[in-house]
């Protein structure tokens, strides 16, 4: 199933993992391999970004550490938040993986996924969410639950 986030006739802002500025990390043991350009982290791991968040059991980071190729956390759970804008809701998956893409610009969230994004959340076995165009592919069965509007 595939579904496109933005609300009709509103033109919001993408998503997107910015890796520019202070990148706070935290983790119990950090291993690095500098010709592989691979970096792994274990235990209450915290990454704090002015525009994102990422908290897991463990990490494993692609290429470079100030602009990988890919990300991937897990955890029970792991959770990444892509934190709100005036321009578009907070966006938080939740799994017990997170996969990050740089070259893909998505997000994979599999293993008790759920992706909320404002109002909306969307529960599945596997979800794949495109950042640039805020589109969500659910892999098997998904759950949708979407909030009303407050009233004023």
């Amino acid at each position: 199933m595939s579904l496109a986030l933005m609300a009709s006739g509103q033109a919001q802002e993408r998503y997107r993992i910015d890796w520019d500025g202070p990148i706070v990390v935290e983790a119990v043991e950090a291993w690095a391999d500098s010709e592989q350009r691979l970096t792994r982290l274990t235990g209450n791991i915290r990454f704090d970004h002015q525009q994102w968040r990422m908290r897991a059991d463990t990490a494993q980071i692609d290429g470079p550490l100030d602009a990988p190729d890919a990300v991937t956390i897990t955890g029970t759970p792991a959770i990444m938040t892509l934190r709100a804008t005036e321009d578009r809701p907070e966006l938080e998956a939740i799994g017990t993986t997170v996969e990050y893409s740089r070259a893909n610009d998505r997000l994979v969230v599999s293993g008790g996924a759920t992706l909320s994004e404002g109002r909306r959340r969307f529960a599945g076995d596997r979800l794949e969410y495109q950042l640039a165009t805020r589109k969500l592919i659910s892999v098997g069965p998904v759950k949708m639950r979407i909030e009303p509007k407050p009233r004023p």
